[in-house]
């Protein structure tokens, strides 16, 4: 598998065919493994989580450092699209 930028890779390109529904088109693979990927790294997240409530860059890098690549790719996805990331914490670490 090519290396892929997790802010642009698609779930198209991770898993080819889609499921159709009124508002998008989504794999459902994804979502299991989606969801796999946010019990897998629970820790993780919430310490990224808490780092941004406390405003600590250092910690909530380390933090995300923690999620392996191919995880990454699944979390890392729009907050409108079902992300366990809001958009305040995705910036956070752009400011």
């Amino acid at each position: 598998m090519k290396c892929m930028n997790a802010s642009t890779v698609s779930e198209e390109d991770l898993y080819g065919a889609t499921v159709s529904d009124d508002r998008q088109s989504v794999p459902l693979e994804f979502f299991v493994d989606y969801l796999d990927a946010v019990k897998r790294n629970w820790d993780s997240i919430s310490e990224f989580k808490l780092a941004c409530l406390e405003e600590d860059k250092d910690a909530a890098r380390s933090a995300l450092g923690d999620i392996p690549q191919v995880d990454e790719l699944l979390l890392w996805r729009a907050p409108t699209k079902g992300s366990v990331f809001t958009t305040k914490e995705r910036g956070f670490l752009k400011s």
